[in-house]
Order: structure tokens, then sequence, then C-alpha cells
């Protein structure tokens, strides 16, 4: 007997096996769903049937697509309140971490130094908040998940403070 669904992220995850695809949907709603404790269980249970592991045993490719899941899921919920026309840069930055520098100097040089900063602080605080999200979830195979997904998130942010702080301290000589 299969329970309804009732997690609109979830249910994109369902839908779309090939995680392109489920970035592709998720990115579509533009921020707008979901994304509580009942959500990360419900879609951490379809990630778990999908590609069922032990911890003996681990397919380090589909260990990465459930890092990559959840990264998408809490930078999509994180980009909340950013404006439309900068997310898609963010997305680059979170996303694909080639040429970083590059991305965020780019974003910088468009948008200044106090607004990426200020930006910056926006999406970090959203990250502490699902972070706390995530540590109350029971341990187990789905929690790992969106911890491995924060920790990739954490590290794009310490290079983003870096390259912050850079600008700031240019800024300040002038």
């Amino acid at each position: 007997m299969s329970i309804a669904m009732s997690s609109l992220i979830a249910t994109l995850f369902k839908k779309h096996s090939v995680i392109q695809d489920f970035k592709d949907a998720l990115i579509a709603l533009d921020s707008n769903f979901s994304f509580e404790r009942e959500d990360i269980l419900e879609i951490g249970q379809i990630y778990c049937e999908r590609y069922p592991e032990a911890y003996s045993k681990r397919n380090t490719q589909n260990v990465q697509i459930g890092y990559f899941m959840a990264r998408l899921c809490i930078v999509e919920k994180a980009l909340a309140d950013i404006p439309p026309h900068n997310r898609n840069a963010y997305r680059q930055i979170f996303y694909d971490m080639d040429s970083i520098e590059n991305k965020i100097n780019n974003l910088i040089q468009q948008c200044g130094c106090e607004q990426v900063a200020y930006e910056f602080v926006t999406i970090t605080g959203r990250i502490k908040d699902l972070e706390a999200l995530i540590d109350s979830l029971p341990r187990g195979m789905i929690k790992e998940k969106f911890i491995g997904g924060l920790s990739v998130i954490y590290n794009v942010i310490y290079l983003f403070h870096h390259f912050i702080k850079q600008c700031m301290q240019r800024n300040k000589e002038l």
C-alpha cells in the first residue's frame, strides 16, 4: 500500500528520476515550495527507495546524487529572498564550483560589493535556519544525505566569504 505524497518536492523527485530533470523542475518553482521536516523526510524516503544502500556497501555515484538532491533543495529555498535577476548567478556558484572565483567576482562586478554582501548574509542566514531543521531530523540515511549536501554548501560559503571580504577591503582602500 502506497502512502499519498503531500510534499511538492518529494512528488517532483519521484516524477523525475534523472537528477538534472529534478533540478530543472525545482528551479522552475522559484523557491515557492514547502521545505519543512515532513518534506525532507518524504523526499529522503523516495531517495532511499530509489537508491537503496547499506553503510557497508555504498555506491559513490548514488551517494553524490543524494548530496546534490539535498543541496538543490537547501539552496533553492535559501534563494527565496534574493532578487530574481540575481538567483541564476547564485545557482551557478552553488551548483557548479568550476571557476567559482570568476563567478563570484563577476557577480560582485555586476551588483556591487555591498549588494552581494547583503545577499550573502541573507542566503547564509536562511541556510543556518535550514541547517537547524536538518539537525532536528532523526539519525539515519536521510539526515546523512542532507548533512552531506550542507557540507558542500559550506565550502562554497567559505570561498564566497573570502571574496566578499577582499572586495570590502579594496573598497575601504579607495
